[in-house]
């Protein structure tokens, strides 16, 4: 990584403008932010707070619910205990996601019945955080926005997780991930168009 970000600086340094697009595992996209920074050129990327937060789902989901914003309930691996799934437990068959703290869509994602058994497997734990599985078709949407305020809408994209039935010693089950695909403009569902608009 380091490697080719230096050779991003060498072309940025030829540039007027660059930005920075990486994914966020294991602050690579912080790093890129970084070195692009110190080209000779302007950045058009978030830095500082923003991106820091961003870039941790942890700080993410705090900041989202300091701000009264919608977002399922979320823990350290660290700090879990009975008390707190039992308070956010949403039935008799929960199902709990695990996942990097600095990660992208679903990597390294596990889903499981018993996420206190994962305390005594993985390692890092303050790297880790836990949060209830919720039923559903899962979407993303980016936008672009200009210094003028204007919003540019790329195409939705949605998210397929096939399950593995393997199962470790643990009883935890593992997810593999299919590719994000755009969704066509017909298979987006009434509730997001009306969200996201058509622009």
């Amino acid at each position: 990584v380091s490697q080719s970000l230096y050779k991003w600086r060498q072309i940025a340094n030829r540039c007027d403008l660059s930005i920075a697009i990486a994914p966020e595992i294991d602050g690579i996209l912080e790093r890129a932010v970084d070195t692009l920074g110190s080209a000779d050129c302007a950045l058009l990327n978030w830095s500082g707070d923003f991106l820091e937060k961003a870039s941790d789902k942890l700080l993410a989901a705090e900041s989202l619910r300091t701000s009264d914003l919608m977002h399922p309930p979320t823990t350290n691996l660290l700090a879990l205990n009975k008390a707190w799934l039992e308070a956010n437990s949403q039935g008799n068959n929960e199902e709990w996601i695990i996942k990097p703290r600095r990660g992208a869509d679903c990597h390294q994602l596990v889903i499981t019945k018993n996420p206190c058994l994962l305390q005594a497997a993985i390692g890092e734990l303050e790297q880790w955080i836990v949060q209830p599985l919720i039923s559903g078709q899962s979407f993303s949407q980016s936008y672009f926005a200009e210094p003028s305020g204007k919003l540019h809408r790329f195409a939705a994209m949605r998210q397929r997780i096939e399950r593995m039935s393997k199962v470790d010693q643990s009883g935890l089950r593992f997810v593999e991930v299919a590719p994000c695909q755009e969704v066509p403009p017909e298979l987006m569902p009434a509730e997001l168009e009306r969200i996201f608009g058509t622009g």
